[in-house]
């Protein structure tokens, strides 16, 4: 079975052009809140001999850490988030500073819900300590009208899913969607 799923599956068809870019922005974008460099890698599937040979989506996600060079950075702040669709994996691999302080027993618990939420294609949400590490998930998995619900405070407070996008201001391309759906969350949600 699993043979079968590497042969036919694909990236292209589940990350366009439009999707990738967004990523990108939204990664760009996250960056400058914090001290990690994220890089972002999905492949539609490993190659029969990975295959036979019994490779795990996180077996790949450490060497391609080390073949894109994650661990290249001057803080040792790299973070890879790996998707192999195939296997419906998802794995995030940070380097030793940012490791130091989250731990991977914090990753993985967090990788294993999102994994089986993607399995079963049903993922309206994604619950989060903070905003970035929520923020990465919602970009991979294409939800262009995502919304950051912020809970445990006095009043409602909803906004846009994505970063700032400086470079795409005043040239009339951004998406609205986030913005209309954040401004319908906080409607919703708000004390009648």
């Amino acid at each position: 079975m699993r043979v079968l799923r590497h042969l036919f599956a694909s990236s292209r068809r589940h990350f366009p052009s439009a999707t990738l870019d967004a990523i990108q922005h939204a990664i760009a974008a996250s960056e400058h809140r914090h001290h990690g460099e994220i890089v972002f890698a999905a492949e539609g599937n490993l190659s029969l001999r990975d295959i036979a040979r019994g490779r795990s989506a996180r077996d790949r996600a450490h060497e391609l850490f080390t073949q894109l060079r994650v661990w290249n950075t001057e803080h040792n702040t790299g973070v890879l988030l790996y998707l192999l669709l195939a296997d419906h994996a998802i794995e995030i691999v940070a380097d030793r500073g940012v490791a130091k302080e989250i731990p991977e027993a914090e990753w993985m618990p967090i990788c294993a819900l999102m994994q089986d939420y993607f399995r079963r294609g049903d993922y309206d949400i994604v619950v989060a300590m903070y905003h970035d590490q929520g923020h990465g998930p919602i970009k991979v998995l294409g939800l262009e009208s995502g919304v950051n619900i912020t809970v445990g405070l006095p009043m409602v407070r909803t906004s846009v899913d994505h970063g700032t996008a400086f470079d795409i201001a005043g040239k009339g391309v951004a998406d609205e969607r986030s913005l209309i759906e954040a401004l319908r969350q906080a409607a919703d949600l708000a004390p009648r």
